[in-house]
C-alpha cells in the first residue's frame, strides 16, 4: 500500500537501522524507531559505497520510474499515494511527490519498468580501473548490467553505460571488497569478468 511508505507508524516503505541485539541505534533520526529512511517502494539491491559507507539502493515500479538512490539519514524519498505515472508534473516528480517536504528525488532513473535488482560498487572486483568505485545495477526485465559513474562528491550519477546484455533475466548481484562481482538468473550464478 502506497500509503504505508508515509506512516512512520508502520515499517513497511522504510529502510531500517537496527543494533546486532535488535534495539534502535543511538543517532537514528526518529527517537525510539529503527526507521532511518522513508518513503520507499520496492527496493531490491542495496550496497555501500566504499569510499563514503553511504547506502545506495533501488526502488522499483509499480508501472514506472525505476530508481536508484543514495539513501539520506531522515529522508523522506517521497514515494506514497500521490504517485502516478501521468504526467505533468515531469517523472520521476510525479511518483516522488508524496509526504511532508523537503521530498528528495532519485539520483537515477528508468522511466520504464527494467526491474531493478541486484546493486553492487566495484571495490578491487577485477573490472580494471574504469570500473573501480562505479555502482553496478541489473534488472529483471531486460537482463542488462549498467555501470553508473558517480560524480566527484558521490553524491549523484554522473554517466550511465550497458557494460554486460544478459540473455535472460537478471535477478540478484553481490560482491565484497577486493572479490569479483557475481549475478545470478533463475538457473545460474555468473562472475562478471572483462571481455576477451
Amino acid at each position: 500500500m502506497p500509503g504505508n511508505a508515509q506512516n512512520l507508524d508502520v515499517k513497511p516503505g522504510k529502510v531500517h537501522r537496527i543494533d546486532p541485539e535488535g534495539s534502535v541505534p543511538a543517532g537514528n533520526p526518529f527517537p525510539g524507531s529503527t526507521i532511518w529512511a522513508f518513503g520507499l517502494r520496492n527496493s531490491f539491491g542495496s550496497d555501500f559505497d566504499p569510499v563514503n559507507d553511504q547506502l545506495w539502493l533501488t526502488d522499483n515500479g509499480p508501472s514506472c520510474n525505476d530508481e536508484v538512490l543514495r539513501l539520506v539519514r531522515g529522508a523522506n524519498h517521497s514515494w506514497g499515494p500521490e504517485a502516478t505515472c501521468a504526467t505533468p508534473p515531469a517523472a520521476p516528480g510525479n511518483t516522488n511527490r508524496s509526504g511532508p517536504t523537503p521530498r528528495r528525488q532519485p539520483e537515477h532513473f528508468y522511466a520504464a519498468t527494467t526491474g531493478i535488482t541486484g546493486t553492487a560498487f566495484c571495490d578491487g572486483c577485477g573490472l580494471g580501473p574504469e570500473a573501480e568505485d562505479d555502482l553496478l545495477v541489473t534488472s529483471v526485465n531486460d537482463g542488462r548490467v549498467h555501470q553508473l559513474a558517480l560524480n566527484s562528491g558521490r553524491t549523484d550519477v554522473a554517466s550511465d553505460d550497458v557494460v554486460y546484455d544478459h540473455p535472460g533475466a537478471v535477478l540478484s548481484m553481490e560482491t565484497r571488497p577486493g572479490e569479483p562481482i557475481y549475478f545470478s538468473d533463475f538457473s545460474t550464478i555468473y562472475e562478471l569478468t572483462l571481455a576477451g
